[in-house]
């Protein structure tokens, strides 16, 4: 496993909705398809502890609704954005569109582009 340190997932995460967005803005969808979330949950526990667990979610109509709970920390739960993100990128550059083929095929490349780039289970374990 490589040394997570030098990678910043937030910045990944932004780069990736970014494109999300730019391919769901083709076809009708609801501003919804365009947040994903990461929720802090801070709970108080039975024995005096503070437990802090972190969960990955998204309500999309283009992409599947996810929810990812129990996450212990924030990059864990980033780690999963990243790889559900990816996931429905993956499952989404062989769908076909009505919609402009010139333009939706360019979003799809940018999300084959950066499925590649950033699809490496060294760093996303």
């Amino acid at each position: 496993m490589s040394n997570n340190n030098s990678i910043n997932y937030n910045e990944i995460i932004q780069e990736l909705v970014s494109a999300w967005y730019e391919y769901v803005s083709f076809d009708h969808h609801k501003d919804r398809d365009c947040h994903w979330y990461i929720e802090t949950i801070t709970d108080y526990c039975y024995d005096g502890e503070i437990k802090t667990d972190y969960v990955v979610k998204h309500y999309g109509y283009i992409a599947d609704s996810h929810q990812h709970d129990n996450y212990q920390t924030l990059e864990d739960a980033q780690k999963c954005l990243i790889r559900t993100i990816i996931g429905e990128m993956s499952n989404r550059v062989h769908i076909e569109s009505d919609e402009d083929p010139t333009q939706k095929e360019y979003a799809k490349t940018k999300l084959k582009e950066l499925v590649n780039k950033y699809n490496h289970i060294d760093y996303l374990d």
